[in-house]
Formats: C-alpha cells, structure tokens, sequence
C-alpha cells in the first residue's frame, strides 16, 4: 500500500515538473517571438523611413536640376519628415580648373549639402549627386551631372547656399531659388601645334561621401589616364591624395564649366 502512494507521489512529481518545463519552454518562445518581431519591425520601419528619404531626396535633387537647366527660377519641394530631420550639412568645395597653354578657367566654390538624416542614415545632396551613407558604407543614389571623356567635358557646379539650418517631423518644404548661372569653355587650339585642355576636377568631402564621389567619378572618366607633367601621370585620372577629397586630372578636346547659384530654405 506504502509503495503504490509513493508511486503515486513520485508520478505527480513528474507531472508536475513536465508541466513547469513546458510552461517554461511556452514562455520563453512567446519572449523570442516578441523580441525578434519588435526588432524586425523596427528595422523595416527604419528601413522604410529611409526609402522614403531617398525618393524625397531625388525629388529635391530633380526640382534643383531643373534650376540649373534654367527651365525655372523657384521651385519648392514638399517632403514628409516623420521621425527624420531635413538639415545643412559640413560645407563641401568643388574646384575646377582648365588650362590650355596660357588661358585657364577656374571656378572655386564651397557649397551647403542638403542632408535628409533618421537615425543611422543619412541622404545627402550635393554639386547634383545624391548619396546614401549607412554603417555599411556609402553608395551614390542618382549620377551626378558631370561627363568627363577625352573628348569632351562638362562640368556642373552647383552652388546650393542655406538659408536655415534645420527641421524636423510632419511636413516641410525646400524653397530654392535660382540667384544666377554663368557658362565657360574652352577648346583645344587649332593653331599650327594643338594644344588639348589639360583640366583638374577636385571634390571636397566628409570621408564617407567621397567614397561615392570618387567610384562616380572613376566610372565617369572610364580609362583616362593622368597626362605627362603631372605628379602619378600614367595612373588612372582620379586619386584620393587626403581621405576628405578626390582629385581627377585629364586631357580632352573641350571643356564646358557651368556655375549655378542656389539658395534654398527650410520652411
């Protein structure tokens, strides 16, 4: 009799723990299954914030552009921030330099980016190139304007001056207005001995937006090489002398330099 209730005690025991084990193992996948779901849609909110930068950055990218072209001298840009910011960004410089024998043409400007900004990403336009950075790196959204072949460059300098500093949440505006544009060129020599233009493009930079510079401007260039005369002549045109800058240097038939200024403000 003693020995079938201890049985019997030892069999509830048992159940009893099977029933803890269970219950124990329920909770934690419930707590796995909470824990991964918030974390993921927390990544695919973010995700999707910074989708939306990017259309909104091209947006504001395509409304600039259509001020450089001239087909515009206002244009306003709405975008919708939610848990974003809109802001101006570290000064960048673009400068470029033509030279054929004694005549140079030369346009030095510092520029105010725009930057879309949510959490770890960052959306910045400048000098018409858009650029996503992220902790894996910097990728270029759009291409940039510029055109550099051995025959014939252009290269645009979009001089974007801020007004305001920054804003964040709902709904805002990018007001730009076309202040001026000028246009130069020069063209090889057809005199007894021709003479190529011998031009220097250099972008100024955050580090990790001239990564993407420089990739756009090593797939804009091609195979050019750096002309004789010059320091590495016979590298390829585009080097990174400081980590804040890429310089490309080549020869070509024609260069037209175009300047337009552009003040926008964060309403």
């Amino acid at each position: 009799m003693r020995e079938s209730c201890r049985r019997r005690e030892r069999r509830a025991q048992s159940e009893l723990i099977g029933y803890v084990l269970v219950f124990s193992a329920v909770v934690l996948a419930v707590g796995g299954i909470v824990t991964f779901g918030v974390s993921a849609l927390d990544q695919v909110q973010s995700s999707t914030v910074a989708a939306n930068g990017e259309f909104a950055m091209e947006s504001v990218a395509a409304d600039i552009e259509e001020l450089y072209y001239g087909t515009g001298t206002v244009r306003n840009t709405e975008l919708t921030l939610e848990a974003a910011t809109l802001e101006t960004g570290p000064p960048a410089i673009v400068n470029v330099t033509a030279t054929r024998g004694s005549e140079t043409v030369e346009i030095d400007r510092e520029l105010d980016p725009l930057v879309y900004r949510v959490e770890d990403t960052t959306i910045a336009y400048e000098n018409t190139l858009v650029v996503r950075d992220q902790s894996r790196g910097s990728v270029a959204v759009n291409d940039p304007l510029l055109k550099i072949s051995d025959r014939r460059a252009v290269v645009p300098v979009v001089e974007t001056n801020a007004t305001s500093q920054s804003v964040g949440g709902g709904t805002h505006r990018v007001h730009s207005v076309l202040n001026q544009t000028t246009a130069e060129s020069i063209s090889l020599s057809r005199g007894p001995v021709a003479q190529r233009v011998h031009l220097n493009v250099t972008v100024q930079s955050v580090p990790d937006r001239i990564d993407a510079w420089e990739r756009q401007l090593n797939e804009t260039v091609g195979g050019l090489t750096r002309p004789s005369g010059v320091p590495y002549a016979g590298d390829p045109a585009c080097r990174r002398p400081e980590s804040g800058h890429v310089t490309c240097i080549v020869e070509t038939d024609r260069v037209v330099i175009s300047h337009a200024e552009i003040a926008y403000e964060l309403r």
